[in-house]
C-alpha cells in the first residue's frame, strides 16, 4: 500500500491510503532487480475521517479535480534502480523508478529499509514528496493561481510499505 498526506498552507491536512492491486517484485542475491506493480486509483480512502465527510473527501479525490479514477483507474510503479546505501537513518536501499499517475510517467526516488527472508520480501520508505502538478493534477494548486484561502499545497507526502510474498516458480 501507499500512504499519503495532502496538506493546505498552516494546520490542515488529509491522509488516507492506496492500495497495490497487483504485481511482482524479483530479488537476487538480497538484491533488489525488478519491481512492477499496479495501483488501484479506486481504492483511495481517507484515514481520519468518517461518515459523510470520508465519503466526500474520497469522492472527491476520484473525480476529475484530482485523479479521474474512471477514466485512469490504474497507477503504476516501474523500478528502475536499486542500490544498497548506509545511512544514518538505517535505510538500506536508494530506490529510483517511474511512477505513472493519470497516464502521465515521472521519475521518482526514495530511500527504503528491506528485508529478505525465506517467506519474502518486505520494504518500507522514509516518507517523501512527490509533486502533484507533474501528473496533472492542478486542482486549487498554486501554478494556476488559486487565491491563498482556496490554495492546497502541490506537494503530496507518500510512503511506500510493500509486502511481497516468494512464489514456488
Amino acid at each position: 500500500m501507499i500512504e499519503w498526506i495532502g496538506s493546505a498552507p498552516g494546520d490542515y491536512k488529509h491522509n488516507g491510503i492506496v492500495k497495490f492491486s497487483q504485481g511482482s517484485v524479483s530479488v537476487d542475491a538480497d538484491a533488489l532487480t525488478s519491481v512492477d506493480l499496479t495501483v488501484s486509483m479506486n481504492s483511495i480512502t481517507s484515514a481520519e475521517q468518517s461518515g459523510e465527510d470520508k465519503m466526500h473527501l474520497e469522492g472527491h479525490l476520484k473525480n476529475e479535480d484530482f485523479f479521474e479514477v474512471e477514466k485512469f483507474p490504474v497507477g503504476r510503479f516501474q523500478l528502475v534502480r536499486a542500490s544498497r546505501v548506509n545511512d544514518s537513518l538505517g535505510y538500506s536501499l536508494q530506490v529510483e523508478g517511474n511512477l505513472t499517475l493519470k497516464n502521465i510517467t515521472r521519475p521518482v526516488s526514495f530511500r527504503a529499509t528491506s528485508k529478505t527472508d525465506k517467506r519474502g520480501f518486505t520494504a518500507e520508505s522514509v516518507p517523501f514528496n512527490i509533486n502533484r502538478t507533474h501528473w496533472d493534477i492542478v486542482y486549487h494548486s498554486g501554478v494556476i493561481g488559486t487565491v491563498k484561502d482556496k490554495l492546497i499545497n502541490d506537494n503530496i507526502t507518500l510512503k511506500v510499505k510493500l509486502v511481497a510474498i516468494k512464489s514456488n516458480s
